[in-house]
């Protein structure tokens, strides 16, 4: 009779496995009883009402980049004498899409207040949740105390990712872990995903070709809007680099590294043709386009991804050689193809980009405005000049008695030139200056090696005139780990050696969302004009981990780390023994090794309001599918 009982236990478990009715968030891979889990085979048997909350989630993937909409708005930083005066700055790729994305997220957080006050969902926990709460947290909290709290809020030039963004990151994770159901629901969002990678890889394998929808009358009239008719759009990037819908060709490429790593394992996996055909031409275009964008970091990402891929793959790689070998070659004749037809651009700038060579050192250095005298530091030798500035009697300022004293004491003397036009001095190391007034200005001019450094007296010191007729002063950044190597990765190096002393400010809290041009030193004119940048705002850190620790604090990067790296953990615990003989562990490795692109891309690049929505949205698609693999094994 024992006996019998025990059988009958034996039984009743094994039909529970079977039926995925087991106990956890995700038992079986699914929480209805009517659900049965399947073996992968690249079509779904289960049997489920329509889910529509995954609209949402699929507009995050789909809709979202594609949004593009010309638009003109006022960019609030004609108060900073670093921004012009302008209030009147043109969009095309950003505005658009930050609201829509807000209004999605909205839904979200009100279709998850809805389901717990009706009490239709249950809300479950994970530990990983707990870095992503303390990310939230401190995003929230480094706004609300921020000095400049307002871009915050509402988003800024050329960046448009507010903190109710960096808050939507952490509630999309959320609402694809309470919202997906079972296999067939993470079915849908990769195919959501396909369908709206697909778009942008053909709109950039276009334009990679020199046949740019929106440089047409029809593309350019997508495009018009009210505001912005359409003979007013045209596009900075040369033909034949792709920045598809996603506004900078680096976005492309960071869209690239984490869309390609996910389809082409999926290529290896589906059996259903037309998936396989889908994700074959996702990466086929995607790969296209990341070659035509000249995105240089992504060689580098999916060459760290393909090793991951070969290790937690290793099996199946060996036994569908077939596939893989052809899929390798393919890679390589799709890079071989793009680069030729842009002239081999794509290869000489990665050949250059990985050049490690340290720069000669500028003979002006550095500039300074002081109260009583303008310090300029040349060859290594410290000079300050200073005039005395007469009131003319049509009002007009003009200086004379143009003084400059070494940094030992000793006056470089100052004569008029033979055509009286200007000023030069009798200095073996300053054979290059010259001085002049600038009467349209009320200013005067140091020409140093032919580049005019307008400078202006007021009473509370020098000022110098900079590009956008405003009185600014110059001052000379705190630097690190970088001096010399500014031209290292494209000049980033520039911007991280200059955004890194800034990090001891922001240990707890940062600047505030939207905020990282507002703190970096774009004072250092000197700096800016020795490493090309004297013409440009810097308006990111290039590298995501610089501009979380800046805007939100060091504390939230880590969060950040944290979160990431136990996601990371546990799919090395669940996928490194390489058998995947259901649809979510195929799923799962996916979705790792397209995050794992996204993360190394991001080390050169910052988050946007572009293509993180995307990253955030897959990154929810993983720890579902990780909760749902574990639950799945523990039964």
């Amino acid at each position: 009779m024992e006996d019998n009982k025990k059988k009958d236990s034996r039984i009743q478990k094994t039909s529970e496995q079977k039926t995925g009715t087991g106990s956890g968030r995700f038992s079986g891979a699914t929480e209805n009883k009517n659900r049965r889990k399947v073996n992968y085979s690249g079509g779904y048997a289960e049997k489920n009402e329509d889910n529509y909350f995954l609209l949402l989630v699929g507009a995050v993937l789909t809709i979202l980049p594609l949004i593009v909409r010309a638009t003109k708005y006022d960019p609030k930083l004609s108060g900073f004498d670093w921004f012009s005066a302008t209030t009147e700055i043109l969009d095309v790729f950003l505005i658009h899409k930050y609201w829509v994305f807000i209004i999605i997220i909205a839904s979200m957080v009100l279709c998850l207040g809805m389901s717990y006050f009706n009490g239709k969902r249950k809300f479950n926990f994970e530990p990983i949740f707990i870095p992503l709460g303390i990310y939230f947290i401190t995003c929230l909290l480094s706004t609300i105390f921020s000095e400049y709290s307002s871009f915050g809020w509402n988003g800024i030039y050329e960046q448009f990712e507010s903190v109710f963004c960096l808050a939507g990151y952490c509630v999309l994770v959320y609402f694809v872990y309470t919202y997906v159901r079972g296999q067939r629901d993470i079915h849908t969002l990769i195919n959501f995903l396909a369908y709206g990678a697909l778009i942008i890889g053909l709109l950039g394998t276009f334009q990679g070709m020199k046949m740019d929808l929106f440089r047409s009358d029809f593309g350019k009239n997508l495009l018009a809007s009210a505001k912005v008719p359409a003979q007013m759009l045209d596009f900075s990037f040369e033909e034949g680099r792709t920045y598809a819908t996603l506004y900078n060709p680096n976005y492309v490429g960071v869209y690239a590294t984490l869309v390609v790593p996910i389809f082409t394992v999926l290529v290896i996996y589906t059996k259903k043709m037309w998936d396989r055909v889908l994700y074959g031409l996702v990466v086929l275009t995607t790969l296209i386009s990341m070659f035509a964008a000249q995105f240089k970091a992504g060689i580098v990402s999916l060459a760290m991804v393909g090793v991951i891929i070969l290790v937690l793959l290793r099996k199946t790689i060996i036994k569908k050689w077939f596939i893989t070998i052809p899929v390798v070659i393919g890679i390589i004749g799709v890079f071989i193809l793009v680069d030729t037809v842009n002239g081999h651009n794509y290869s000489k700038n990665i050949a250059n980009a990985f050049k490690i060579e340290k720069l000669q050192e500028k003979a002006l250095s550095a500039i300074e405005t002081k109260e009583n005298n303008i310090e300029i530091v040349y060859n290594n030798q410290k000079y300050y000049f200073s005039a005395t500035d007469v009131v003319n009697e049509d009002g007009t300022i003009s200086y004379s008695d143009h003084k400059v004293v070494k940094e030992d004491g000793s006056e470089v003397e100052v004569y008029l030139a033979e055509d009286q036009s200007r000023f030069l001095l009798r200095d073996e190391n300053l054979q290059t200056f010259s001085i002049y007034n600038a009467s349209s200005v009320n200013g005067f001019v140091i020409n140093i090696e032919g580049k005019d450094w307008c400078f202006i007296k007021r009473e509370d010191g020098y000022k110098y005139y900079n590009r956008y007729g405003k009185e600014a002063v110059i001052e000379t950044a705190e630097t690190a780990l970088f001096d010399g190597y500014e031209d290292l990765a494209s000049k980033r190096g520039f911007i991280w050696g200059r955004t890194i002393p800034l990090l001891k400010n922001y240990l707890l809290l940062g600047s505030g969302a939207d905020t990282f041009s507002i703190v970096f030193p774009q004072h250092d004119y000197v700096a800016l004009y020795n490493n090309g940048y004297e013409g440009q705002l810097i308006s990111k850190p290039h590298c995501l981990y610089l501009q979380v620790a800046v805007q939100t604090g060091v504390l939230s990067l880590l969060a950040l780390l944290v979160f990431y790296g136990m996601y990371f953990v546990q799919c090395i615990r669940l996928y490194s023994k390489g058998t995947f003989d259901n649809y979510l562990s195929v799923v799962g490795v996916s979705v790792f090794v397209g995050t794992i692109g996204y993360m190394v891309s991001s080390i050169t690049n910052d988050s946007s309001i572009t293509v993180a929505p995307v990253f955030w949205a897959i990154m929810g698609i993983g720890v579902t599918v990780n909760a749902m693999v574990k639950s799945e094994r523990a039964d």
